[in-house]
């Protein structure tokens, strides 16, 4: 009786026993998969403080670091499209100079200016991932109303009842052929050019918010990411193209053909400029942000090393160690299995 008691009480002990190797295996698997101790607060004791501390710094680094690569691939678009709509207006320019002393001509720069406001409608309405990247903080609205669409688009409206007001009849009205030189300039300088102000652009033809997208390129640093279409460049390219496109410049005589030429030739030249400028703006931003992101992945690194300090464990250790256990443990399995064999009947 006293052995089969003893046989029963060893079987016990082992079986605790193996209860504790297992849960140190399973520990020493985890820091082997893991790479850091599986009980920080174990471990480290009043340091882990210490180890939460770098932890957040580490990951909000990481997020910023991310919402940097977002403002990068926007940031990189932009300059791509602005570097199409100079171009693409420095091109068009070259052909007004050219066309400016042939009225004979003016059905066909008409139809190219078409081209010309469709093309750049069709640029500030660039969608990338589902954020019009042209469209400031209001990155969710398409920000850019056709100028020619059927029915007549709001800003049209509003042209065609400027022009009739200032002249008493329709563009399609042959009298645009007696509209003097100094009465079209006149009228491009003030009610024409009026109408592409930010506050009537905002209000007949762009959703865009005058706001830039401000993004937190790292802890303590913010930088202007966007470029919206109200910028005036953007306005000066859609009102020289307009004014070529929509007044019917084929009807007009040759002095106020000329006035229009040199009025549209000016206000591209002007958005030009403006345009370099905001291009230089975001390419002042990119470098901000790739400075910021260098910085950011140096502090990551030494944040990540003094986490390795405090929780990284010694892979070759660890590796011994679950040898060690699994040694252990197979013999521990060896020995329960000869105990439950033991009986009382084997000793009488």
């Amino acid at each position: 009786m006293t052995n089969g008691i003893s046989a029963l009480a060893t079987s016990d002990a082992m079986r605790i026993a193996l209860q504790k190797i297992q849960l140190q295996l399973a520990k020493g698997q985890k820091e082997l998969a893991s790479g850091t101790v599986a009980d920080e607060g174990l471990t480290l004791g009043s340091r882990v403080g210490q180890a939460f501390s770098l932890n957040n710094q580490q990951s909000q680094l990481s997020a910023i670091q991310d919402t940097n690569k977002l403002a990068a691939t926007r940031m990189t678009a932009l300059q791509t499209s602005m570097t199409a709509l100079m171009k693409s207006a420095q091109d068009f320019s070259g052909q007004l100079m050219g066309a400016r002393s042939s009225p004979g001509n003016a059905s066909n720069i008409a139809d190219q200016a078409k081209s010309m406001l469709q093309n750049l409608e069709g640029i500030l309405n660039t969608n990338i991932s589902g954020d019009y990247i042209f469209a400031g903080e209001n990155t969710g609205v398409k920000p850019i109303a056709s100028y020619f669409s059927n029915p007549a688009s709001t800003a049209q409206q509003a042209i065609d009842a400027s022009f009739q007001a200032t002249f008493g009849f329709p563009q399609s009205d042959p009298r645009v052929q007696s509209i003097s030189q100094s009465d079209m300039q006149n009228f491009l300088d003030n009610q024409f050019q009026s109408a592409f102000s930010a506050q009537n652009w905002s209000a007949t033809t762009s959703s865009a918010s005058d706001t830039a997208i401000k993004s937190r390129i790292s802890p303590n640093e913010s930088v202007d990411t966007s470029v919206t279409a109200n910028e005036p460049a953007m306005r000066k390219l859609a009102m020289a193209y307009t004014m070529v496109a929509g007044l019917n410049v084929d009807k007009m005589g040759s002095g106020a053909y000329q006035a229009t030429m040199d009025k549209a030739i000016a206000m591209i030249g002007e958005a030009v400029t403006g345009l370099t400028g905001a291009q230089a703006k975001v390419g002042y931003a990119q470098q901000r942000v790739t400075a910021a992101d260098d910085r950011m992945t140096l502090q990551s690194n030494m944040f990540e090393s003094s986490l390795g300090d405090l929780v990284g464990v010694d892979y070759n250790e660890v590796s011994l160690r679950i040898q060690s256990l699994t040694t252990q443990m197979e013999m521990a399995y060896s020995i329960t299995a000869r105990v439950q064999q033991l009986s009382l009947l084997k000793y009488l």
